[in-house]
Order: C-alpha cells, then structure tokens, then sequence
C-alpha cells in the first residue's frame, strides 16, 4: 500500500488488502487535518476583524477648508468643526504657514527660501498661530487668506 504524500492517507494498489483499520485511521488523520484548518481559520477571522477595526480608524480624515481676512496682528485663532491633524494658510503673498498637532513650532515658509518658526496649537475646535509680525502671521490687515485643515473623524 502507498500513502499520500501530505497526509499519509492510504492509497490502495489492486492488490493490496483492505482493512477497516486503515479507513478509521485515515478519517482520524482527516478529522485532525479540518479540525486544525478550521481553527486557523477562526485565528484568521478573528485577526482580519481586529485589523478592520483598526484600519477603519487609520487614515481617515475631513478636509476642511475656509477663508479669512488678515487683522494685521502678529497672531490669530480659527474656530474649526473638529481636530485638526494638520492645517496650512495660504495667500499670504510668498509665504505660507502650516502646523501639525503634536509638534511645536509651526512653520512661515517663504517661496524665496526662508523659514519663521511659528507657535502653533491645535486645540479641539480650533487652531491658533503666533509669529513676529502680521506677513509672517499670515495676518495682513485686509488681505483674504485661505486656511486648508485636515480634521480627524
């Protein structure tokens, strides 16, 4: 007799005598092979489900965008719908301003090069700045300013 060879279940030639022993070991081998399938499978379900959760709460985020006109002072607070994660100014002729949570100073980028840093806080619903002076602040009196905030779901 010839065996399989992953399981060594009982291949029987012609002439080979078959005995019911062979057949309850054969099933035993089979039992123990599904009932370890179905238990990896169970491990398996049960690590995609956790990871679903947790890439569901991955990457997820709202842009947000709004507008504002410039004060002229060297700071200024935005209300938001929501936690940002990160927000950029823009319009402020060559610069720019961006800032993300969790790390301070924020940063005055300049288009000829140059870098302010900025004093940032991101708080729950709202973002504020603070940099030397109203073109840095990206605060110019009356110039429009256009703020982009990525807030957390």
């Amino acid at each position: 007799m010839d065996y399989t060879a992953n399981y060594q279940l009982p291949v029987w030639a012609e002439t080979d005598r078959i005995l019911r022993t062979d057949f309850n070991d054969a099933f035993d081998t089979i039992e123990d092979a599904l009932s370890q399938h179905d238990s990896t499978l169970d491990t398996l379900e049960t690590d995609v489900a956790a990871a679903t959760t947790g890439l569901a709460a991955k990457g997820n985020c709202q842009l947000y965008l709004t507008t504002y006109v410039g004060t002229g002072t060297t700071n200024h607070t935005l209300s938001l719908p929501g936690q940002a994660a990160f927000f950029m100014v823009i319009g402020g002729g060559s610069r720019c301003l961006w800032g993300i949570r969790g790390t301070n100073p924020g940063i005055v980028a300049s288009t000829v090069g140059s870098h302010t840093a900025a004093s940032v806080n991101l708080s729950s619903q709202s973002v504020t700045w603070n940099v030397g002076n109203a073109e840095d602040a990206c605060n110019r009196s009356g110039r429009t300013y256009t703020l982009l905030a990525l807030l957390e779901l």
